[in-house]
């Protein structure tokens, strides 16, 4: 074999190494807004009847729980992305919290139609995740 495609072969598995990781956020990403869109739905439901029916009230909790799990997911994911990224020598990773917001992704009992963007400054380099107050999902270098 080649060295010239010896090299790319590597270069496609680089690729798709963190591709992997892209597709996976995205997909989890895209759950997440649906849990929303449907806690909203139950919301509205629970407003509407005026009381808490017990099922909308287990729906309710069971898409909270999901909700919790699939977030935890994402920000481990985002996490390998950044460990990824920095074995290849990128320093830098505004890009990937950019792209992959998940920090916006708030599911509460008001506004929870709505991801509610947090207020955040953006990483320097050499930082892994976002400085805020709260880093209970922060990533640890």
């Amino acid at each position: 074999m080649e060295k010239e495609a010896l090299d790319n072969e590597i270069l496609r598995e680089i690729a798709s190494v963190g591709g992997g990781y892209g597709e996976k956020l995205e997909k989890l990403i895209l759950e997440l807004e649906r849990i929303l869109i449907s806690f909203a739905y139950i919301n509205k439901r629970i407003r509407r009847s005026g009381s808490i029916p017990l099922l909308s009230m287990r729906l309710a909790l069971s898409l909270r729980k999901r909700f919790n799990r699939i977030k935890d997911e994402a920000f481990s994911v985002r996490k390998n992305l950044i460990i990824y990224r920095e074995a290849l020598g990128l320093t830098s990773h505004r890009e990937v919290f950019e792209i992959y917001p998940i920090e916006k992704f708030k599911l509460g009992q008001e506004n929870s139609s709505k991801c509610q963007v947090h207020d955040r400054t953006e990483p320097t380099r050499g930082e892994t995740g976002p400085r805020k107050e709260d880093n209970s999902h922060a990533e640890s270098p």
